[in-house]
């Protein structure tokens, strides 16, 4: 898992995620999650060859969508990691002209992970990606996290839900019991 820095994991929501909806190994296999985003050209490069250049991988293997994770918080599998490991170091090569790498971690490392699965050289290149999009209403972090006054509700809700009080009218759960 990987999460910038003014994220905020909350542990408890995110076993709770794993456990229902991770699978265990050896079948937690090309597995990624976050939270979903289509690039739709952003940013906006200077230079209109540019787009054509970063764009024409995705055009050609995915019809022209360019999904990526948010890097406020995204997981991958460990077969993922691998791939992404081995790809990193070519990161140069693949950011010259013809390369599908912007320079935008999220972005780059999302792009890693598909062409792993396209590449011919991948023994896993005929397996899918299994994309776990989390909406919203579903996320075990919080995003961005900022400042005193968010840092103090954040804390005060933690202390109302560990305490099984009322907070802003709502009962938080403890999961201990699930």
């Amino acid at each position: 898992m990987k999460m910038d820095g003014d994220s905020m994991l909350h542990l408890h929501d995110w076993f709770l995620f794993a456990h229902h909806h991770l699978p265990p190994r050896p079948f937690a296999q090309g597995i990624m999650g976050g939270a979903l985003r289509h690039k739709a050209f952003w940013p906006e490069p200077l230079d209109p060859s540019d787009t054509i250049r970063l764009e024409s991988y995705w055009k050609d293997q995915y019809d022209g969508i360019h999904l990526y994770l948010a890097g406020q918080c995204y997981f991958m599998s460990l077969d993922l990691c691998r791939a992404v490991a081995h790809e990193a170091p070519l990161a140069p090569l693949r950011m010259a002209p013809g390369g599908y790498l912007e320079g935008h971690e999220d972005h780059d490392v999302s792009s890693m992970v598909f062409r792993s699965r396209l590449s011919s050289s991948s023994s896993s290149s005929t397996h899918p990606i299994h994309l776990l999009t989390v909406g919203k209403s579903q996320r075990f972090w919080e995003h961005p996290v900022k400042g005193q006054p968010r840092w103090d509700r954040i804390r005060a809700r933690e202390l109302a839900r560990m305490a099984e009080e009322v907070f802003e009218d709502k009962q938080l759960r403890l999961y201990l019991d699930e």
